[in-house]
This record gives structure tokens, sequence and C-alpha cells, in this order.
């Protein structure tokens, strides 16, 4: 189905949740490193790829929040306080020609442009998109946000134990619900145990159960995958079906030899139900019946147990640190789901009038997805500049600085811009695709100065261009408010010349 990208003007919205204000002033502690994130190991095997459900098209989700109730402030003047840094910019974009398209976008801690180049232009911005999902969950959910996944039963426990219906697992649209051999296949990733679910009904006074053990994932709309996602994401595991009911981040993982291998599940709600029928037999509850999905959720008489995730702030630190999609995309979902609309497009639109507040200019962005791997999205440099910016003046700027990589320390930047003057000193998120890079975050100097800054390469022929490129901005940000310059030493009789010093301060 050929899809055509529709551009939206997105007005200013009063926000629900936990209300995001803007300060006006850079908060204390701002800069304040994250913790390093720990290293994962994961061994993907190919999978088959999942499919839509005939009946319900595929959309492109625009941001669509309800009518304006606030009136936009007007976009403030370029800044002026970084000549150098426009100069620096300027001499990097013109003399390291890359093929492709690329965008760049810096503002001062006041939202004012220090420097543009084709800024609002809209690009696809690969996982930099989890980082408005990011925003819209800290707000709309709030950092203690936990996840809930219940069992229940179809027809009351007799005082025996035994259950003559059905035990219905109620998903509740945790994307970290896993089995033990996930924790063998990404060990660092958050986990919410199922086997511990598993424990909790049989200390319920479970023994048996007549009936069959029911997935339910009713409390996401039934659409698995996203507008622009090509098959090849499935087999790849870099994507997998979203769902209201998921274990192990949407894989079936099976034993081979001594090993593990893992595919994307058809339907993670009757691998989730499969996955807990073998964990309960393994606590001794007896199961006559088979495992199975529903699409509606069936009527329960008695919740048994239940089991809690960690917090919505450790989820999205995993998430954004190390860009891990199936995190992002079902975290999108759930901000949906809480503003009354759990589809793609609802989810967009509830991501959008909830960031309302910072004013972004929303013109141009498509939202297909959370996690960035769709080929529908579209977001501009000039969005995600503008975000950091915002979102370090939040409420939640605490939170959402240590939700971030750090450069030669953690997450996806730990390898990156090492020895030089930015290093532990820039906060970021990095995106990829085949042919797109980007990179967003700030640079943190001394007096409590920053700058934020997007960089998005598009149609890229290398992405290693594109992120040397991006490095290169992030270090001459960093040496304009760490004070450096260049020292030349004086010359001498020495038969080889020294290099030249960089001094800061």
């Amino acid at each position: 189905m050929v899809l055509r990208i529709l551009a939206v003007v997105v007005a200013v919205v009063a926000t629900a949740g936990a209300g995001l204000l803007v300060a006006q002033t850079p908060p204390e502690g701002a800069s304040t490193p994250p913790s390093p994130a720990a290293e994962v190991a994961a061994t993907p095997a190919p999978a088959p790829a999942a499919t839509e459900p005939a009946a319900r098209p595929r959309r492109t989700a625009t941001p669509t929040p309800p009518p304006a109730v606030a009136t936009p402030q007007p976009a403030l003047p370029p800044s002026t306080s970084f000549p150098r840094v426009t100069r620096r910019l300027d001499r990097l974009v013109s003399r390291n020609p890359i093929s492709g398209v690329v965008a760049l976008a810096v503002y001062d801690d006041e939202s004012r442009p220090v420097y543009t180049y084709e800024a609002s232009r809209s690009l696809l911005p690969a996982s930099t998109q989890k980082l408005p999902v990011a925003a819209a969950a800290l707000v709309r959910l709030g950092p203690e946000f936990r996840y809930t996944t219940a069992v229940a039963t179809t027809t009351p426990a007799r005082p025996n134990g035994v259950v003559d219906g059905d035990l219905v697992i109620v998903g509740g649209g945790d994307p970290a619900l896993a089995g033990p051999d996930f924790a063998r296949v990404e060990p660092e990733r958050p986990r919410t145990p199922m086997e511990t679910l598993a424990q909790r009904v049989r200390q319920a006074g479970i023994r048996r159960v007549r009936g069959r053990i029911i997935g339910d994932p009713s409390v996401f709309a039934h659409e698995p995958v996203a507008a622009g996602w090509p098959s090849r994401y499935f087999s790849s595991l870099d994507a997998t079906p979203i769902s209201g009911l998921t274990v192990d981040a949407g894989r079936r993982i099976t034993r081979s030899g001594s090993g593990l291998r893992a595919v994307a599940a058809q339907d993670p709600a009757h691998e989730a139900a499969r996955v807990f029928r073998r964990l309960l037999r393994q606590q001794g509850v007896r199961v006559d019946g088979a495992a199975r999905a529903v699409r509606q959720s069936p009527v329960t008489t008695t919740e048994v147990a239940h089991v809690q995730s960690d917090t919505m702030e450790t989820l999205l630190t995993y998430m954004v640190q190390r860009s891990d999609n199936h995190l992002a995309d079902t975290i999108f979902r759930t901000v949906g789901l809480h503003a009354g609309d759990s589809t793609w497009i609802g989810s967009a639109g509830a991501t959008a009038e909830t960031l309302a507040p910072l004013q972004l200019s929303w013109e141009g962005v498509v939202l297909a997805d959370g996690s960035g791997l769709s080929r529908s999205n579209r977001v501009s440099a000039d969005f995600l500049a503008q975000l950091q910016a915002r979102m370090a003046l939040s409420n939640v700027q605490q939170q959402w600085f240590a939700l971030l990589a750090v450069s030669g320390q953690s997450g996806t930047l730990r390898h990156r811009m090492l020895g030089t003057v930015a290093e532990k000193r820039v906060y970021a998120k990095t995106g990829s695709l085949r042919d797109v890079a980007s990179l967003v975050g700030t640079v943190a100097g001394t007096r409590q100065r920053r700058l934020h800054f997007a960089v998005v390469g598009n149609q890229l022929a290398s992405t290693s261009a594109l992120r040397e490129l991006a490095d290169r901005a992030a270090v001459a940000m960093a040496e304009e408010l760490h004070d450096c310059r260049r020292v030349r030493p004086p010359p001498g009789n020495r038969k080889k010349p020294r290099p030249v010093r960089l001094v800061c301060g």
C-alpha cells in the first residue's frame, strides 16, 4: 500500500498527566553526568516477518492533538553569544562534503538559535525519534510509573485449588515481561520476571487448571506493525510485533543444543501464554488445556496474582542509552493508551499533546512509531534541538539528563569523543539506519553554560562520515564552552616543530 506522508502543523494545547513546565533559568545540576550504562549482550537469530491484520490498513501516524487553548510565543531572534561556534560549524559543514542530505541546528539555554543549516528540512531521524517518546513518557506517565501484569480466573477456584475454567494472563503493556531464558539473551535489560508471576499463582493456592491458559493483549488496539516497517526488520530482530501482552521482547526463544535461538513471535500474546503455561507447570500447577490468545478480553471473576515492572525511569534509561526499539515502540503506545487511544496514530497525537507546553514547531513532523525504525517518520533537526533545549529547562530536567548517554562513558556514546574536551561533557542520543545517522544532545560547559544541538543526515553513502562530522561539531562546541584556545609554541632551533597545544579555561 502506498502511503502518503502528510505534514501537519500542531497547535499548542494544554497537557494532562504530570504537567511539564518550562523553567526560565537553567536549573542546578543539569550538567551532572548520568550513571554509566552496563554492557548488553544479545545474540538474535533470523526470524520470520510478521504480518498485519488484513482488515485494518496501515496509516501514517501524524500528530493531531486537540484544538489550541494557548498562544504560541514568537520565535526568539538568533543568539550572538557564540560567534566562534558559528564560524567553526560553518567551516565544518563547508569543508566536509558528505554524500547525502545534512541538517544541523544549535540552540543556547534561552532557546535562541545559535547555528542552523538546513535545519527545517523534514528528515528521517532514526533512533533520535526516541527522544520525544521519552519526554512524553516522563511527563504523562511519570518516572515512578510501573506496568502491571495480572492473572485472573474465568471461574472461582475451588477450596482444593482447582479452577474449572481458564486462567487468563491479562497484559498491561509491559515491554519488560520476560522468562528466565531471556535473562541469558539480554542479561542487562530490565526484566519483569514471568516466573515470579507463576510462583504467585501457586502461592495463591491454585493447584490445577482444567481449562486453558489465555493471553489477553486487549489493553492495546490490535495494530502490531507500524507503517513504514520493512519485513527485513523482523528477520533481523530490529523490530517485533507490538502487543498489549508480550514476553521476551516479542521473541520466541527456543533451545538449540547448549544455546538459545530467538525469532520474532508471530503472535506475542500467544507466546506469552505458552511461556506462562510452561512456567506454571514447573511450579507444580497442572494445566489441562492448551495456551491460546484472544483479541477481546474474556470475562474473569477473580485476580489471583500480579507482577509489576521496574519504574518508567529505569525502562527509559535503558531505552535511550541502549536504543532499545521494543521498549520505545511499546512505551509510545502506552502514552497513547493513557491519553485514550493506543493506536499508532493516537499515540502520535498523545505525544504532541503532552509536549505542547514546550511550544515546539511541529510543522512537517510525522511520528509513525516510537523507535525511529519506520521509513515514514519525519522530524527536523530544528525540532530535535528545540526539544533538547526546552527539556533542559523543564521541571523534569534532572531525570532527562540521567536518561542520556554520555560521551566516552555510557550507552551508545561510550566509545565516541574519547580524548577530547567533549569527553564526559556531551549528553546525547544517537540514531542510525542503513542510510541515516543522527546525534541529538547537550554540550555542558563552564559557568553552567550549555549548547543544545541536533545533527541529522539522510540518503548517506557513509553513515560513519556523518558521525565524524557530528562528533567534531560537538567537540567544537565543547571547546568554546570551556574557553579553549590553540596555542602555537614560540619558534626555536628544534629540528622538529612543537605541536599546537590546546589550552582551556
